[in-house]
């Protein structure tokens, strides 16, 4: 997930107003280096020119211009430099007044020079002082100059206090003038610092706002993702990573999976996608998604257009809450409910039923006893047999409404299976071939032996009318041991187990119905053809033993059901009988079954 990066220095205010230096052009380099050597060069020239100059004249045409103009000239490198230059303006703004013929003038300009100097380099307090400074300084140099300079022969009977007053208002009016537009760019400066801090202290909290909110949103247990309008991931939190498999990496900057979709949900996703890109929200709908490794995930989603500044819908934002173990857990509810409900009618009928039961029964063995006919007394045993046939049937229907405790006893389903083989062989047919697998030793399980028998039946016969062209059943009897249930799956099995396999070679059940097997009432059979209740009856019988059954399946390629029972051998047994070999008994096809025998098969 993209996360923002913090602005370096942001929100920084400098600790002084100051008028940032801009960057000059070669032009005002040119000056800055050419004015201040020509004017030592004036200097050296006048110098040169004297005739017999003193100590005071040298300082002033040479000496410290000479000063003064290094001090410029480094002063682009050297942040001191320039401060001292104006520092050293000043002085010579006296000096040239005592001692040079042009020092009014020099006294006048010199001092403004100075100011220019230092004007990007001061605050506005330091600035204000430095004004102070060269005004003091120019009026001294015009008051030297003008008193006793050479520059004072050129006034004549003029007053020296009306010379020096109009110099000094000049100098004062120049310097105010300067000062307000110095003022006025100080003043800019210090709102547009204002402006900048304040832009700095704005774009530092929306850092720390992005941050905490891509906190939230790596921290979320639910999955969060958006996407642009052109459909690639902007978004992909951890929750996504570990609820569909596909990381950040994988996913931002591109489109999302298609096989992240189910073919049959595509068209309603798109719908909703454009449904939200105008300005609609999801709250909760209900989905199927598809991981990474292709195991269905159940999704609530809740979903809302991304808008951007100017309000335009610029991607769509979703939670994806993964709903899947509750859906499971109400689908577990769902089929306890049917199947009580199923019981309570199961356990009315059956009670109901076993009564007719035993008037049948009891008037034909009071007939049984009353009479010398043979005939007569043949169809009363036949009623009485009919009648205990039934009562077996009935006691299954009470074993499955939970309100008979079947009779549970050590079993080994190898004789179970050996002795159902040719019930089988004559209930699917000759079209079918059967082949048994079982292993050499005993697989001992504690359950009653009738209800198993009942159950490979169902599982047979079901595999039968899955091959109506003819196939291969196979019944094999395995061990088999599981560490521990795997997560996600309750009730799952664990431990030793002995495992019988039904596997047909037939057309196999399709992807969609294979949730709904195991609910009571539901077939895939024809009308009249089945009841719905064989497989029910086979899972209910397999939870009463502490086992499972499972079902796998591929449309057209066969379906293996598996019923799974926990190992009631010792363990050293267990461990014996797992280098046995298996013994494969192939006995051909079947054979065509009597009305009698499908009778009893019911």
């Amino acid at each position: 997930m993209h996360r923002p990066s913090p602005r370096p220095n942001a929100g920084a205010i400098s600790p002084r107003l100051q008028m940032q230096q801009p960057a000059d052009g070669p032009g005002i380099g040119i000056i800055e280096v050419v004015a201040p050597l020509a004017a030592l060069a004036v200097g050296i020239v006048g110098l040169l020119l004297a005739p017999v100059p003193s100590i005071a004249y040298i300082t002033t045409t040479a000496g410290l211009p000479i000063v003064i103009v290094a001090l410029v000239l480094i002063g682009g490198r050297r942040s001191w430099a320039r401060p001292l230059a104006a520092a050293g303006l000043a002085v010579e703004t006296v000096l040239v007044g005592l001692y040079l013929p042009a020092g009014l003038a020099f006294a006048v300009i010199l001092p403004i020079i100075a100011i220019g100097l230092v004007q990007t380099q001061l605050s506005a307090r330091h600035l204000q002082i430095g004004f102070v400074v060269a005004g003091v300084a120019a009026t001294l140099g015009v008051c030297a100059a003008v008193l006793v300079g050479p520059a004072g022969r050129l006034f004549g009977s003029t007053p020296a206090i009306l010379t020096i007053g109009a110099f000094v208002t000049v100098i004062a009016f120049a310097l105010t003038l300067n000062w307000r537009a110095t003022r006025h760019l100080l003043d800019a400066v210090a709102a547009s610092e204002g402006e900048v801090a304040a832009h700095g202290r704005t774009e530092a909290e929306l850092d720390r706002t992005a941050e905490l909110l891509s906190a939230v949103v790596r921290s979320s247990p639910v999955a969060t993702q958006a996407f642009g309008l052109d459909g690639l991931v902007t978004t992909w939190n951890p929750a996504a990573e570990r609820i569909f498999g596909w990381t950040a990496e994988e996913m931002i900057g591109r489109p999302q999976p298609l096989e992240m979709t189910p073919s049959d949900e595509r068209e309603a996703q798109a719908v909703r996608i454009a449904r939200t890109i105008a300005g609609e929200t999801t709250t909760g709908d209900r989905v199927r998604r598809l991981a990474k490794d292709g195991s269905v995930r159940w999704i609530d989603i809740y979903a809302a257009p991304l808008r951007g500044r100017d309000g335009r819908p610029i991607g769509v934002a979703g939670q994806l809450v993964d709903v899947t173990e509750r859906v499971q857990l109400e689908a577990q509810l769902l089929q306890a409910q049917k199947m009580s409900a199923i019981g309570l009618l199961a356990s009315g009928l059956a009670h109901d039923f076993n009564n007719t039961l035993t008037a049948a029964g009891g008037f034909a063995a009071l007939i049984e006893e009353a009479t010398d006919d043979p005939t007569v007394r043949s169809d009363a045993e036949s009623i009485i047999d009919v009648v205990e046939r039934a009562r077996k049937l009935t006691r299954q229907l009470l074993t499955f409404a939970s309100e008979s405790d079947a009779s549970t006893r050590p079993v080994d389903v190898r004789a179970v299976v050996n002795a159902l083989v040719p019930l089988i062989r004559q209930l699917i047919g000759p079209e079918i071939e059967i082949s048994v697998e079982v292993p050499q030793r005993a697989m001992i399980v504690r359950l009653d032996a009738g209800q198993l028998e009942q159950a490979i039946i169902n599982l047979a016969v079901n595999a039968r009318d899955a091959m109506p062209g003819g196939g291969t059943l196979v019944v094999a009897v395995t061990p088999g041991r599981r560490n521990a249930p795997d997560a996600g799956e309750p009730g799952a099995l664990g431990g030793a187990f002995v495992e019988i396999a039904v596997r047909d070679s037939g057309m196999g059940i399709p992807y969609e119905v294979q949730d709904r097997i195991f609910e009571p009432f539901f077939t895939t059979k024809g009308p009249g053809r089945g009841s719905g209740l064989g497989l029910a009856m086979v899972s209910g019988f397999a939870a009463r033993a502490g086992g499972e059954v499972t079902v796998e399946s591929q449309p057209g390629k066969g379906t293996t059901f598996a019923i799974r029972l926990p190992d009631a051998r010792p363990r050293d047994a267990r461990t014996r009988v797992r280098s046995d070999a298996l013994i494969l008994r192939t006995s051909g096809r079947g054979i065509a079954p009597s009305r009698r025998q499908l009778g009893l098969s019911h």
